[in-house]
């Protein structure tokens, strides 16, 4: 894996520069820019997004939770929110909860470990009125549609 460190040994650079260069920051020159891209791109050098998030304290990341993928209807639905979400620079993460309240409470509680921006949740059906996932989710202020 190659490291910011890799790329500014190699051009002979702090890494803050490789660093302000690849995020295109207005204090480094054209040239620079353009020599450390060149080199990060030649280098086979992947942006880790998990580092981003803790810097900029979001994942790019959405959660969805579908009953079921086997439904023409949700799959459509997935399809959509997928292909959204691409165009806005954000990845997805599926789970289904198969109509199980417990097991899509543990879906929510993994896309919440994982710092999610947003979820998207076709809830389960429960007798209850109340989930506390849900109040829970409400307390977080975690955008959910």
């Amino acid at each position: 894996m190659i490291r910011l460190k890799d790329i500014a040994e190699r051009a002979g650079v702090s890494v803050m520069t490789v660093s302000k260069a690849l995020r295109d920051a207005s204090d480094v020159s054209a040239t620079t820019k353009t020599q450390i891209k060149l080199l990060a791109q030649q280098m086979g050098y992947v942006p880790d997004s998990t580092a981003q998030g803790l810097r900029t304290r979001r994942t790019r990341l959405f959660g969805v939770a579908v009953s079921s993928l086997a439904n023409p209807v949700v799959s459509r639905i997935v399809l959509a929110i997928e292909e959204r979400s691409y165009e806005m620079g954000y990845d997805v993460m599926l789970a289904q909860s198969l109509n199980i309240p417990e097991r899509e409470e543990a879906c929510v509680r993994r896309f919440l470990s994982r710092r999610v921006d947003g979820l998207f949740i076709s809830p389960v059906y429960r007798i209850a009125t109340e989930a506390r996932i849900y109040q829970e989710l409400a307390a977080r202020r975690v955008p959910t549609i």
